[in-house]
Order: C-alpha cells, then structure tokens, then sequence
C-alpha cells in the first residue's frame, strides 16, 4: 500500500498519527492502524489521502458502508477525485444499486464521465417521426446497442407497465391520439431516459365518386363507370334516394336503365366505414325516341 508519506511529530500531530497508522497496517494490525487514521483525520478534517487509506481497509474487512461514506466525503471535498469516484461505483455495483451509479455520474466532476460508460444506456429509436399522418402507419422501435425496448401506448410509464417490443406497432386507429412511451433497458436492467413521441390518425374520408361519363342524355344503350379507389367499396341507386352501404354494390360498369334516372353514388372506406360525400347525375336514355327519329328523317 502506498503510505501517506508524511515524517513524524509528535503524538498530537498529524503526522505522527499517520506514522502510527502506516506502522500498524505493515504488521496486520487493521483495527489499531483505523484509530490512527481517524485520530489523523481529527487533525486535519479535509485530508483526501487519509479518507482514501482508511476506505481501502475498511473494503479488506468488508465494511463497505463505512468505505462508501469515505468516499463520499473526499467527493464533496473534490468532486474529481478518479479513486474516490471508482471505490464508489465497485461498491455500488456489488449491491446492484445502479440508480446510485446514474446519481453519481450526474454529482461529479465531468473529467470523470469515462467511468460511467457501461451504464449510460442509449435511448430507443423511432421510425417515424411524430406528428399528424392522414394514414395507418407502422412504428417501428430499435436500440442500436441490442438493449431491450419496453413501450407503452397510453402516456403510462414504461419502467413500470410497459410491453416488450418484438413487432412493430399498427397505429391505424382513425381520429386517435398515440403517446408512446419507450426506454430502453440494458442487461444491467439499467433504464436509458424514457422517450415519448406523440401519433394523431387522421384518416380523411374518401373523395367524391369519379363517374364517367357525368350524366347526359343518351339515344344508344351506355354504360357509366365508377372509378373506385383501394380499399373503398362503392354504393348506387338510380332512383336519386341516398345509397348506403345496403344499396347496390358497384362491382363493374352499370347500363343506364331506359327513362329518367338520377344515379346516385357513394363512397366507403372499407376499414373506417368513412363515408364520401354522395355524387348525383342526371342520365336520360330514350332509344325509341331516337329510333323514330331516325326513322321520319327517312
């Protein structure tokens, strides 16, 4: 062991007091050379050198809690002594109290940041951003170090009541509002900061039914084709009354009924049942009419 270094004096001093003690550890007398060293430290309450000696015994024999408040004080004294900040961590990590590891890092000087590298755990990442989407989407969440990610959906804290992530996350709830909550945990069961990241579903309703041709008046027997997008259904009556998803379900072009129609066609979204507004044309179809015309310009 390395000794303090310091001649002696006379036995109310600090130095001769520090002798005594380094003469009692080199024969094995542990308990003698403590009440020196403590004798010493009433001599000279800030000593840093002392502290750290008598915390390095007080480890040997297994009294870490007298070895833990040693070194806390050379902390307070100089917040970046390198062995104070090391004897901590070593004592911390045998009782698992890795929320006192964080703690310190946080309390010390910044000089000492390298210590604390294996229990500074990475925050999880999000695949998409947060905001407001007009569509389903898909989140993803990942830790580049391969820790394990807890979630929840609810705002809750996930520390404490989150999910392991295994697959990614449907947000597909129309007019909702996602506050996902994530952390990371590492195989210390160290937590990173929680992260939370907020999703609004905004899916609009369909647009207007596209029908072509819109409307007319026809001499020849015609179709009328509904352009229908993915995922929506369309609906249509011919008599003007408003379709519903019990009405006549469009499935390929319609032949103009002979008379006067009022097609009347909608849109629904398969998954939201959302609704588009009604699209309504006139459609005449008189074949006769045309025939005998045809006719008399004969």
């Amino acid at each position: 062991m390395v000794g303090v270094g310091i001649q002696k004096n006379h036995a109310n001093s600090f130095d001769y007091q520090v002798s005594l003690a380094e003469e009692a550890y080199k024969k094995g007398n542990m308990d003698d050379a403590i009440t020196y060293y403590e004798n010493a430290l009433s001599l000279d309450k800030n000593n840093i050198e002392v502290r750290l000696v008598l915390a390095e015994i007080y480890e040997k024999q297994k009294n870490d809690d007298a070895a833990l408040v040693l070194y806390q004080e050379v902390l307070k004294i100089d917040s970046a002594n390198r062995d104070a900040c090391k004897g901590l961590i070593a004592i911390y990590e045998k009782q698992k109290n890795y929320d006192a590891i964080i703690e310190l890092s946080d309390a010390v000087d910044s000089s000492l940041a390298d210590l604390f590298t294996d229990y500074q755990v990475q925050e999880p990442k999000f695949s998409i951003e947060p905001g407001v989407y007009d569509g389903e989407q898909t989140l993803v969440l990942s830790s580049d170090a391969g820790d394990s990610v807890f979630y929840t959906m609810d705002g809750s804290d996930p520390t404490e009541k989150g999910l392991m992530y295994t697959n990614p996350i449907a947000l597909d709830e129309n007019n909702h509002t996602y506050m996902i909550k994530a952390v990371c945990m590492n195989e210390k069961n160290i937590y990173s900061d929680v992260i939370t990241n907020q999703y609004q579903i905004k899916i609009p309703a369909p647009d207007i039914p596209i029908v072509t041709p819109d409307g007319g008046d026809f001499g020849v027997e015609t179709t009328v084709s509904v352009t229908v997008p993915d995922g929506c259904s369309a609906y249509y009556t011919w008599d003007g009354s408003t379709p519903t998803s019990a009405s006549s379900r469009y499935s390929g072009p319609l032949t103009i009924p002979e008379g006067n129609n009022v097609l009347s066609v909608i849109i629904i979204d398969n998954k939201t049942l959302l609704s588009s507004e009604i699209y309504r044309g006139n459609f005449i179809y008189y074949a006769e009419d045309y025939e005998n015309e045809d006719v008399d310009d004969g």
